[in-house]
């Protein structure tokens, strides 16, 4: 059967500034579009008015992924906040919780006048901006639009695998979504019945090449771990938040934390086997990410918060703390 991974697409944002990276916009318009998934950007948008603003954050509320590309330009400023509209679009999608990524122009290219801020307060505006991003989310470095092009594919790869969006599929695969959710539906929260402890669950796992040629899967395994080993590892990422601003841990952090839980378990068999975990992607089963949220919280052990936004409940957190309390001898 066909892979979900396959099936999926996805609706990619592109920000950037314009009349100075007309090439860059292309060159990415055109690796979205190679890798099969739909770009949008500010060419849908009607001509600048009041309501322009509105248009763009609607477009952003609506995809599933923001790229966003900074070159020698701050760009036009929005009145009401000082930012120019660039860094305006960044910050709503980073609020929204859009997965990202940036391009930022690198340092070593001289870039004609034409494409260099000549404005001294847009300029520093532009370097803070920059500094801001590369020290707080990913990013990457490009010195040509070739060069771009050649970096948003493994990249975005890498982005859409470790934090998984809905995405948009055909009509004919709905069944089979259908279908996965009615082998998952849990009885009803009886805590003897439900499966536990020490009792173990099987996970699938895939690598897929990075390279841009080939995206194929290049393994599949499986791997069996513990109830209680797939809880500690995510309650652990959820007792201590590494993001001041997040009040919870949202589905697409569950999924990293079961992925880096999977790395750490199979990485010297993997390495053993002739397998580069560093030019792979790894990727698991969506159905078993789903599997392992719905047995967690029929155990009582998160609660959603908001819409894919989970927490510890109380005895969750109790038994956290009790698997990591030091014991009486």
């Amino acid at each position: 059967m066909q892979r979900d991974y396959h099936k999926k697409k996805y609706q990619i944002f592109i920000s950037s500034t314009y009349s100075d990276l007309k090439e860059e916009r292309k060159v990415v318009t055109e690796a979205i579009l190679e890798l099969g998934h739909m770009p949008y950007g500010m060419e849908v948008f009607p001509a600048a008015n009041a309501s322009q603003w509105e248009w763009i954050k609607q477009a952003i509320d609506e995809s599933d992924y923001y790229i966003v590309i900074i070159g020698g330009k701050y760009g036009s400023i929005k009145p009401d906040t000082g930012l120019s509209y660039t860094e305006s679009e960044y910050n709503y999608a980073i609020r929204k919780g859009i997965p990202s990524i940036a391009f930022i122009i690198d340092e070593s290219v001289d870039l004609p006048k034409s494409k260099i801020e000549t404005d001294s307060e847009k300029e520093e505006k532009l370097n803070k901006f920059k500094k801001h991003i590369s020290e707080t989310r990913l990013c990457k470095f490009y010195k040509s639009p070739q060069d771009l092009k050649a970096n948003v594919y493994p990249s975005l790869l890498q982005l859409i695998t470790n934090c998984p969006r809905e995405g948009w599929v055909k009509a004919n695969a709905i069944k089979y979504h259908d279908n996965i959710r009615q082998r998952e539906e849990v009885p009803e929260r009886d805590g003897k019945e439900l499966a536990q402890g020490g009792d173990i669950y099987k996970i699938t796992y895939h690598l897929f090449s990075i390279v841009p040629d080939d995206p194929d899967c290049v393994y599949t395994g499986t791997v069996c771990m513990s109830w209680d080993n797939i809880f500690y590892y995510i309650a652990n990422m959820m007792y201590y938040h590494l993001d001041e601003d997040d009040i919870y841990i949202d589905s697409d952090q569950i999924s990293h934390a079961i992925r880096e839980l999977i790395i750490e378990n199979e990485k010297e068999k993997l390495e053993k086997s002739g397998y580069k975990l560093d030019s792979s992607v790894f990727s698991v089963e969506n159905s078993d990410i789903e599997m392992i949220i719905i047995q967690l919280e029929a155990l009582n052990y998160i609660c959603q918060k908001s819409n894919l936004s989970w927490d510890l409940t109380k005895q969750g957190r109790v038994k956290y703390l009790g698997m990591r309390a030091i014991k009486r001898q």
